[in-house]
């Protein structure tokens, strides 16, 4: 009966040091950040770290996506960065998206960075639009087959 206890705590003892390993191996690895909030939410700021490999959508008004140094936007099929953001007959007034690019943002086939005009409810008019404030610091880079595409709905 001792000898028995004694084996089976020699298992739980090599048992739990192999899971302590994988775990130390696992938390190891490379993170691959998103970034987040994605869609974007009014009056926020999407912080974007690491390795972002669907883009990034910004829907809301007055959002502001940030994408820090050594860190990386990669548009999966469409553009990297998409800002389309809808319109409101009610206060018919400016939509307003801030884009700060330390990093790298890569559109590959498609753009870098893509800015409609925004979806409009059809009992109004859109007068005034989207703004987009694009910041890119020294060092960092936009690609794309367009690097920056106005497109209009």
């Amino acid at each position: 009966m001792i000898g028995g206890t004694m084996i089976s705590a020699r298992r739980w003892t090599l048992a739990l040091g192999t899971s302590v390993a994988a775990l130390a191996t696992a938390s190891a690895s490379p993170a691959w950040a998103q970034c987040a909030p994605d869609p974007t939410i009014a009056n926020v700021t999407t912080e974007c770290s690491g390795t972002d490999t669907d883009g990034v959508h910004i829907t809301t008004h007055d959002s502001t996506v940030h994408l820090a140094t050594s860190s990386k936007i990669i548009g999966a099929g469409g553009p990297a960065i998409l800002v389309d953001i809808e319109g409101n007959s009610i206060a018919n007034t400016l939509r307003l998206a801030t884009i700060i690019i330390d990093g790298q943002v890569d559109g590959g086939n498609s753009s870098g960075i893509f800015v409609l005009s925004g979806t409009w409810p059809t009992e109004g008019y859109d007068f005034y639009g989207t703004q987009t404030d694009i910041t890119v610091a020294a060092g960092a880079a936009v690609a794309g087959r367009e690097l920056l595409w106005p497109g209009a709905n």
